[in-house]
């Protein structure tokens, strides 16, 4: 995964944010601008920074794939 990919959420947990649960059921496809590359960070806190209706957000990187 990197700057410029297409991803989709692929999935949720209890506790999530409702804009990351709408995003998972609506499928939308985001555009990626930066993935965490903290080599000292632990994987389950690694994070991506996407774009979405104008405004920066943040999702761990395990809750999205890539689509394109």
């Amino acid at each position: 995964m990197k700057a410029g990919d297409l991803v989709i959420v692929k999935n949720t947990s209890t506790g999530d944010n409702p804009w990351v649960v709408d995003l998972y059921r609506t499928q939308k496809p985001l555009l990626v601008l930066r993935v965490d590359r903290d080599p000292n960070s632990y994987p389950e806190y690694a994070w991506v920074e996407i774009f979405d209706e104008g405004r920066h957000k943040y999702l761990s990187k395990r809750s999205v794939k890539v689509v394109s």
